[in-house]
């Protein structure tokens, strides 16, 4: 079943994904765009994130995933879309490649060159820094501050508090 059965859609050179609406004038008029309606917000990652509405349910999807699929058809089970230019809101068709996960995580590594699996700051995920987790340490060493206060403080999550604390994660730190 394609996604476009839950929707009434139409993509254009550009990868943008716009909403459409029937014509008033007909039964079976033809559709046509929305003055400019593109669907699509920027989430926290950096794709554009479609909501899509069907008999009162709703589907999330991004749109470099409606882009493929409306000009080739459903994605193989077990594979994703990657972005060429690694540009993630970047969705022209032409930038947009069916690859496995681990294709995806190697493009990444290889050509973007974005680091996983370092230690400390060269981990390509890491969102603290080495004075940072020594300042978390020495703050609970002093006493009188949560696990929970530090997290607000240092914009991070509970377990990685905890994790750094009992120093099974910035070992060397």
């Amino acid at each position: 079943m394609y996604l476009f059965s839950i929707a009434v859609i139409d993509v254009d050179s550009k990868g943008n994904v716009w909403r459409l609406k029937k014509k008033s004038n007909g039964k079976y008029g033809g559709y046509y765009h929305i003055k400019p309606y593109i669907l699509g917000y920027k989430n926290s990652d950096g794709y554009i994130f479609n909501t899509l509405s069907c008999s009162g349910n709703q589907y999330g999807v991004f749109c470099h995933s409606l882009v493929w699929i409306f000009n080739n058809g459903l994605i193989p089970n077990g594979m994703e879309i990657n972005h060429k230019n690694g540009i993630k809101d970047d969705n022209r068709l032409e930038n947009l490649e069916v690859v496995t996960p681990r294709q995806n995580i190697c493009h990444a590594r290889d050509v973007l060159g974005i680091q996983f699996g370092g230690l400390g700051v060269n981990n390509g995920l890491a969102i603290l820094t080495e004075k940072e987790v020594i300042e978390i340490r020495d703050l609970y060493n002093v006493g009188n501050i949560t696990h929970k206060k530090l997290s607000k403080m240092f914009n991070c999550c509970e377990p990685n508090i905890q994790a750094i604390l009992a120093r099974k994660s910035w070992k060397l730190v």
